[in-house]
C-alpha cells in the first residue's frame, strides 16, 4: 500500500517545526519523512529522502530561502516546493515563483490551507494562499494591462535602457536616431506614468516588463573607433602584403624604407637619444630594458 503522499519539513525554528509536525502527523495520506533547520541539512534531507512535496522556511538564520527553492528544483526536479514564510508581499511572492515553487503559504494559515497546498502541488498543481492571492492577481494584471500597452520598438528601447544602455547606445544599437530613442522615452515614461529615465528603469524590472535586475549585464561604455588606418603595401609596419594594421599613436619600428621618398620630419628636439621620433613621452619596450 502506497505511503501517501512524503513531506520534508525545512525550518529553523524548533517549535515551528514542531507545530507543522503535530498538524500533519495526524492528517491521512501524510507521512513526514524527516526534517531540517538550514541550507546544507535541506540539501542531505531531501537527497536522502526524495519527498514528495518539500516545506520550505524562506528565512533559515542569516541565510535566503530563495537560492535553496532554485537549488532543490535544479537537483531534485521530482519534489515539489512549497514555500512558508511570513512574507507577504508581491516581491517575495514572485521571486519565490520564480525560484521553482510550486506553492506559497503564510505562516499563520490555518491547517486547512496547509493541507490543501500539499495536496495540490502533491498532484503538480500551483497553490496560493489567500492572503497573498490579491497580491498576485494584481501584479499580474499590471504587467497585463501595462504590456499590452507597450510597442515592439518600446519594448527595445525599455530592454536596452533596463541592461545598462544610455540612449545613444540604444540609438546605434537599433539603427534610429538619438531624437527617436528619446521620443520613444517619453512615450514610455508618459503610458506607465514615471517621471526620468531611472524611475523608467526601476518599474519596468520591479513589474517585470524586462528581464530581472540580477540578469542584467554589466554596463559597458560605448566602444571608442578603433578602425585601422590604412597601410600602402610595403610600408614602414612591414613587408608588401603583412595584414597588420597600424594605430595612428603608435610610432613605426623603423624608418622609411629604402627609396622612399618625401620630406624628412624635422628631428623633435624634445627626443632623447634612441627615441623614436613622434611622441617625445612614449617609450618602447625595448628602451626600458636595461
Amino acid at each position: 500500500m502506497s505511503a501517501g503522499i512524503t513531506v520534508a519539513i525545512i525550518e529553523d525554528h524548533a517549535l515551528v517545526r514542531e507545530g507543522l509536525r503535530l498538524i500533519l502527523q495526524g492528517e491521512p495520506g501524510i507521512q513526514i519523512v524527516g526534517e531540517a533547520a538550514d541550507v546544507a541539512d535541506a540539501f542531505t534531507l531531501v537527497e536522502d529522502t526524495a519527498p514528495d512535496v518539500a516545506l520550505v522556511d524562506l528565512t533559515l538564520g542569516d541565510a535566503d530561502g530563495i537560492p535553496l527553492l532554485r537549488g532543490l528544483g535544479v537537483r531534485f526536479p521530482a519534489t515539489r516546493t512549497v514555500a512558508l514564510t511570513m512574507h507577504a508581499d508581491s516581491e517575495t511572492v514572485r521571486q519565490a515563483f520564480l525560484a521553482g515553487a510550486s506553492g506559497y503559504v503564510v505562516k499563520g494559515a490555518a491547517r486547512a490551507e496547509l493541507i490543501a497546498a500539499i495536496r495540490a502541488v502533491a498532484r503538480g498543481e500551483r497553490y496560493v494562499h489567500s492572503a497573498v492571492a490579491g497580491t498576485v492577481l494584481d501584479d499580474s494584471l499590471r504587467w497585463l494591462r501595462h504590456g499590452e500597452m507597450l510597442s515592439p520598438r518600446e519594448r527595445e528601447v525599455l530592454r536596452l535602457l533596463a541592461s545598462g544602455r544610455t540612449a545613444a547606445e540604444a540609438s546605434r544599437i537599433l539603427g534610429i536616431s538619438a531624437h527617436t530613442v528619446r521620443r520613444h522615452i517619453a512615450n514610455l515614461a508618459a503610458k506607465l506614468g514615471v517621471r526620468g529615465q531611472v524611475a523608467l528603469v526601476r518599474y519596468a524590472i520591479e513589474h517585470q516588463l524586462v528581464r530581472d535586475e540580477a540578469d542584467r549585464p554589466a554596463r559597458r561604455s560605448a566602444p571608442k573607433d578603433k578602425r585601422p588606418r590604412a597601410t600602402p603595401a610595403g610600408g614602414p609596419w612591414g613587408r608588401a602584403g603583412d595584414t597588420r594594421s597600424a594605430r595612428e599613436d603608435e610610432p613605426p619600428e623603423s624608418g622609411p624604407p629604402p627609396g622612399a621618398t618625401g620630406r624628412r620630419r624635422p628631428a623633435d628636439p624634445l627626443a632623447t637619444p634612441g627615441q623614436p621620433p613622434g611622441n617625445p613621452g612614449l617609450f618602447r619596450p625595448a628602451q626600458l630594458a636595461t
